[in-house]
Protein backbone atom coordinates (compact mmCIF):
# COMPACT_ATOMS: atom_id res chain seq x y z
CA UNK A 1 0.00 0.00 0.00
CA UNK A 2 1.45 3.34 -1.04
CA UNK A 3 1.51 6.53 1.04
CA UNK A 4 -1.56 7.98 -0.72
CA UNK A 5 -3.70 4.89 -0.19
CA UNK A 6 -2.49 4.61 3.41
CA UNK A 7 -3.48 8.22 4.05
CA UNK A 8 -6.96 7.67 2.54
CA UNK A 9 -7.55 4.51 4.60
CA UNK A 10 -6.25 6.14 7.79
CA UNK A 11 -8.36 9.27 7.33
CA UNK A 12 -11.45 7.17 6.61
CA UNK A 13 -10.97 5.03 9.72
CA UNK A 14 -10.33 8.04 11.95
CA UNK A 15 -13.38 9.98 10.78
CA UNK A 16 -15.67 6.96 10.58
CA UNK A 17 -14.99 5.75 14.12
CA UNK A 18 -15.28 9.20 15.70
CA UNK A 19 -18.45 10.06 13.76
CA UNK A 20 -19.97 6.68 14.70
CA UNK A 21 -19.02 7.28 18.33
CA UNK A 22 -20.57 10.77 18.38
CA UNK A 23 -23.71 9.57 16.60
CA UNK A 24 -24.21 6.73 19.08
CA UNK A 25 -23.63 9.06 22.03
CA UNK A 26 -26.14 11.58 20.67
CA UNK A 27 -28.74 8.89 20.02
CA UNK A 28 -28.28 7.08 23.35
CA UNK A 29 -28.29 10.28 25.42
CA UNK A 30 -32.06 10.48 24.89
CA UNK A 31 -32.59 7.44 27.12
CA UNK A 32 -31.25 8.47 30.53
CA UNK A 33 -32.75 9.07 33.96
CA UNK A 34 -33.46 12.57 35.19
CA UNK A 35 -30.49 14.34 36.80
CA UNK A 36 -30.83 14.95 40.56
CA UNK A 37 -27.36 16.35 41.33
CA UNK A 38 -24.75 17.85 39.06
CA UNK A 39 -21.39 19.55 39.31
CA UNK A 40 -20.99 23.27 38.61
CA UNK A 41 -20.64 24.69 35.10
CA UNK A 42 -16.92 25.27 35.65
CA UNK A 43 -16.32 21.59 36.30
CA UNK A 44 -18.36 20.68 33.22
CA UNK A 45 -16.12 22.76 31.00
CA UNK A 46 -12.94 20.79 31.78
CA UNK A 47 -13.05 18.52 28.73
CA UNK A 48 -14.24 21.26 26.38
CA UNK A 49 -11.47 23.55 27.62
CA UNK A 50 -8.84 20.84 27.19
CA UNK A 51 -10.01 20.16 23.65
CA UNK A 52 -9.98 23.86 22.78
CA UNK A 53 -6.45 24.21 24.14
CA UNK A 54 -5.29 21.09 22.26
CA UNK A 55 -7.00 21.96 18.99
CA UNK A 56 -6.64 25.76 18.87
CA UNK A 57 -4.39 27.34 21.51
CA UNK A 58 -1.34 25.06 21.31
CA UNK A 59 -1.40 25.02 17.49
CA UNK A 60 -1.52 28.82 17.51
CA UNK A 61 1.55 28.87 19.76
CA UNK A 62 3.45 26.11 17.97
CA UNK A 63 2.49 27.10 14.42
CA UNK A 64 3.38 24.63 11.67
CA UNK A 65 5.15 22.34 14.15
CA UNK A 66 1.76 20.83 15.15
CA UNK A 67 1.51 19.25 11.73
CA UNK A 68 5.01 17.80 11.93
CA UNK A 69 5.27 14.02 11.89
CA UNK A 70 6.29 12.30 15.12
CA UNK A 71 6.77 9.24 12.91
CA UNK A 72 5.85 8.34 9.36
CA UNK A 73 2.72 6.17 9.39
CA UNK A 74 3.24 2.69 7.99
CA UNK A 75 0.98 -0.19 7.12
CA UNK A 76 1.68 -1.56 10.61
CA UNK A 77 0.86 1.66 12.46
CA UNK A 78 -2.26 2.03 10.31
CA UNK A 79 -3.37 -1.54 11.07
CA UNK A 80 -2.74 -1.19 14.81
CA UNK A 81 -4.30 2.29 14.88
CA UNK A 82 -7.38 1.08 13.01
CA UNK A 83 -7.70 -1.86 15.41
CA UNK A 84 -7.46 0.47 18.41
CA UNK A 85 -10.06 2.87 16.97
CA UNK A 86 -12.51 0.09 16.12
CA UNK A 87 -12.03 -1.82 19.38
CA UNK A 88 -12.30 1.41 21.38
CA UNK A 89 -15.56 2.21 19.58
CA UNK A 90 -17.02 -1.27 20.19
CA UNK A 91 -15.97 -1.38 23.85
CA UNK A 92 -17.24 2.16 24.54
CA UNK A 93 -20.66 1.19 23.17
CA UNK A 94 -20.62 -1.89 25.44
CA UNK A 95 -19.71 0.30 28.43
CA UNK A 96 -22.37 2.89 27.55
CA UNK A 97 -25.05 0.19 27.18
CA UNK A 98 -24.01 -1.39 30.49
CA UNK A 99 -24.27 1.97 32.25
CA UNK A 100 -27.75 2.38 30.79
CA UNK A 101 -29.95 5.12 32.15
CA UNK A 102 -27.28 6.22 34.67
CA UNK A 103 -25.08 7.73 31.94
CA UNK A 104 -24.31 11.42 31.67
CA UNK A 105 -21.69 13.37 29.76
CA UNK A 106 -21.17 15.50 32.85
CA UNK A 107 -20.44 14.58 36.45
CA UNK A 108 -23.98 13.99 37.73
CA UNK A 109 -26.16 11.71 39.81
CA UNK A 110 -29.27 10.42 38.15
CA UNK A 111 -32.64 9.56 39.62
CA UNK A 112 -32.42 5.98 41.00
CA UNK A 113 -28.67 6.03 40.31
CA UNK A 114 -27.05 2.61 40.66
CA UNK A 115 -23.42 1.65 41.22
CA UNK A 116 -22.74 -0.36 38.07
CA UNK A 117 -20.12 -3.09 38.53
CA UNK A 118 -21.01 -5.41 35.65
CA UNK A 119 -19.79 -5.65 32.06
CA UNK A 120 -16.62 -3.63 31.49
CA UNK A 121 -17.10 -2.00 34.91
CA UNK A 122 -15.82 -5.28 36.40
CA UNK A 123 -12.40 -4.50 34.92
CA UNK A 124 -12.09 -0.70 35.13
CA UNK A 125 -14.07 2.00 36.92
CA UNK A 126 -14.06 4.34 33.90
CA UNK A 127 -14.24 2.13 30.79
CA UNK A 128 -15.70 4.86 28.58
CA UNK A 129 -12.68 7.08 29.30
CA UNK A 130 -10.41 4.10 28.64
CA UNK A 131 -12.12 3.50 25.30
CA UNK A 132 -11.99 7.14 24.22
CA UNK A 133 -8.29 7.23 25.09
CA UNK A 134 -7.82 3.98 23.14
CA UNK A 135 -9.50 5.55 20.13
CA UNK A 136 -7.29 8.61 20.63
CA UNK A 137 -4.15 6.47 20.68
CA UNK A 138 -5.37 4.73 17.52
CA UNK A 139 -5.88 8.14 15.94
CA UNK A 140 -2.30 9.08 16.89
CA UNK A 141 -0.95 5.92 15.27
CA UNK A 142 -3.00 6.53 12.15
CA UNK A 143 -2.01 10.20 11.93
CA UNK A 144 1.56 10.22 13.24
CA UNK A 145 1.28 13.99 13.74
CA UNK A 146 2.17 16.14 16.75
CA UNK A 147 -1.38 17.58 16.77
CA UNK A 148 -2.96 14.17 17.45
CA UNK A 149 -0.62 13.49 20.38
CA UNK A 150 -1.28 16.98 21.81
CA UNK A 151 -5.05 16.47 21.71
CA UNK A 152 -4.70 13.02 23.29
CA UNK A 153 -2.59 14.48 26.12
CA UNK A 154 -5.14 17.23 26.75
CA UNK A 155 -8.04 14.74 26.78
CA UNK A 156 -6.14 12.50 29.21
CA UNK A 157 -5.55 15.48 31.50
CA UNK A 158 -9.23 16.46 31.32
CA UNK A 159 -10.33 12.88 32.07
CA UNK A 160 -8.04 12.71 35.10
CA UNK A 161 -9.57 15.90 36.49
CA UNK A 162 -13.11 14.72 35.68
CA UNK A 163 -12.46 11.28 37.22
CA UNK A 164 -11.48 12.85 40.55
CA UNK A 165 -14.68 14.90 40.63
CA UNK A 166 -16.79 11.95 39.57
CA UNK A 167 -15.28 9.66 42.18
CA UNK A 168 -15.85 12.21 44.97
CA UNK A 169 -19.51 12.48 43.95
CA UNK A 170 -19.95 8.69 43.76
CA UNK A 171 -18.23 8.19 47.10
CA UNK A 172 -20.48 10.78 48.75
CA UNK A 173 -23.55 9.04 47.31
CA UNK A 174 -22.61 5.35 47.68
CA UNK A 175 -20.23 5.60 50.64
CA UNK A 176 -18.47 2.37 51.62
CA UNK A 177 -19.75 0.45 48.60
CA UNK A 178 -17.92 2.82 46.26
CA UNK A 179 -14.79 2.88 48.43
CA UNK A 180 -14.67 -0.93 48.27
CA UNK A 181 -15.27 -0.88 44.51
CA UNK A 182 -12.46 1.66 44.06
CA UNK A 183 -10.08 -0.54 46.07
CA UNK A 184 -10.83 -3.65 44.02
CA UNK A 185 -11.11 -2.26 40.45
CA UNK A 186 -8.52 -0.15 38.62
CA UNK A 187 -9.43 3.26 37.22
CA UNK A 188 -8.43 3.09 33.54
CA UNK A 189 -6.28 0.06 32.69
CA UNK A 190 -7.22 -3.38 34.00
CA UNK A 191 -4.71 -4.72 36.55
CA UNK A 192 -2.46 -1.66 36.08
CA UNK A 193 -3.86 1.81 36.83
Amino acid sequence: MGPTELHVVSTTVIWSTWVAWLAYWAWSSRHVNRTVDRQSWTSRLTLVGALLVGVFVLPAILGERVDALVFSPSVWSAAIGSGLCLSGLALSIWARRTLGRNWSAMVTLKERHELVRSGPYRYVRHPIYTCVLTMGLGTCLLSGRVRAFMVLAMVLLAFLVKMRREERLLESHFGGAYIEYRKSVRALVPFVA
